[in-house]
C-alpha cells in the first residue's frame, strides 16, 4: 500500500520544490503593512483585538521568509547530493555490468 506523493526524491523534483519554496518566501517578504486604519480593532475569539493579532502575524513574515529561503537552500544542497549519488551509482552499475560481461 504505497502512498502517492507530489514530492519526488530526485534532483529535478527537489530543485522544483526549492524553487517553489523560494517563491513563497519572496511573496511573504513582499507583504506590505496596511495602514493602521485598515486593521480591524474589534476583538477576536480570544478576546484580544484583531489589530494586535494581525500586527504580531505581520511582524513574523520577514523572519518566516528568511527561514524559508534557508530551508530552500538546504533542499537545493540535498538535490545536489542526490544528483551526485545517482551519478556514482550509475557509474558503479556500469562498471559492474562491464565486469560481468567481460567474465570477471
Amino acid at each position: 500500500m504505497g502512498r502517492e506523493s507530489w514530492l519526488d526524491v530526485d534532483p529535478a523534483g527537489l530543485a522544483g520544490l526549492a524553487d517553489r519554496m523560494t517563491g513563497v518566501a519572496e511573496r511573504l517578504a513582499a507583504v506590505e503593512w496596511p495602514d493602521s486604519g485598515e486593521l480591524p480593532a474589534t476583538a477576536g475569539p480570544d478576546g484580544r483585538p484583531l489589530r494586535e493579532a494581525a500586527t504580531r502575524w505581520l511582524d513574523e513574515l520577514p523572519r518566516t521568509a528568511s527561514e524559508l529561503r534557508e530551508l530552500a537552500g538546504i533542499v537545493r544542497q540535498v538535490a545536489g547530493s542526490v544528483r551526485t549519488v545517482d551519478e556514482e551509482m550509475a557509474a558503479q552499475l556500469t562498471r559492474l555490468l562491464r565486469d560481468v560481461s567481460d567474465g570477471r
